[in-house]
């Protein structure tokens, strides 16, 4: 359980959701919205958590995995 594992420095359930609302591409709040008839910051804090873990396990199984190991790159200039 990634919440309890990783400390929010003192924000609420609440205040996590919005931030993470707030800092997701259009795509995907999109979903977030269709998902919760229309307006995902109306959910639950319950049903937020868990319609962000459905849509990221499903999401998980249909995008292809990527390296995603930080690479170095030199710029000569």
């Amino acid at each position: 359980e990634y919440r309890r594992d990783c400390p929010h420095h003192g924000f609420s359930d609440e205040q996590v959701l919005g931030i993470f609302y707030d800092g997701v591409n259009w795509d995907y709040r999109n979903a977030l919205n269709s998902a919760s008839n229309g307006d995902f910051m109306t959910k639950s804090k319950e049903g937020a958590f868990e319609l962000i873990e459905n849509l990221a396990a499903s999401s998980s199984n249909k995008n292809p995995e990527y390296d995603r190991t930080m690479s170095n790159v030199s710029v000569e200039g």
